[in-house]
């Protein structure tokens, strides 16, 4: 009985995982947050952002569902969350797309 409730948790944690990796921000969505931040103009709406950005509306779409759920934008006021978007672009996009060969790069930096 204890093994079945194991194997139901196992599988609960591989569907929420396959499910973050699906979801997880992808490089369009920096380039969609950046466009939102600088947008100049009449309110913006799916339709124009993507426009604007040269990107289809389905990957606009879901980069500001991304955005949302990554609380840097705040869909119903239309709004940017300028302090999270300040820190995340500052300090946290080097952790979401680190470089390819970081472990290479790391002995540099550091003077090894």
């Amino acid at each position: 009985m204890l093994a079945y409730y194991i194997l139901k948790i196992r599988i609960k944690l591989l569907k929420n995982r396959i499910f973050d990796l699906e979801n997880r921000m992808k490089s369009q969505d920096i380039l969609i947050l950046l466009g939102i931040l600088t947008w100049k103009g009449p309110k913006v709406t799916y339709e124009r952002l993507s426009e604007a950005m040269g990107v289809s509306k389905t990957p606009t779409v879901h980069a500001v569902k991304r955005l949302v759920e990554a609380r840097l934008y705040h869909e119903y006021f239309g709004k940017v969350n300028i302090p999270a978007a300040k820190e995340f672009l500052i300090h946290g996009v080097k952790y979401v797309f680190p470089h390819p060969n970081i472990e290479e790069n790391t002995s540099e930096v550091l003077g090894f």
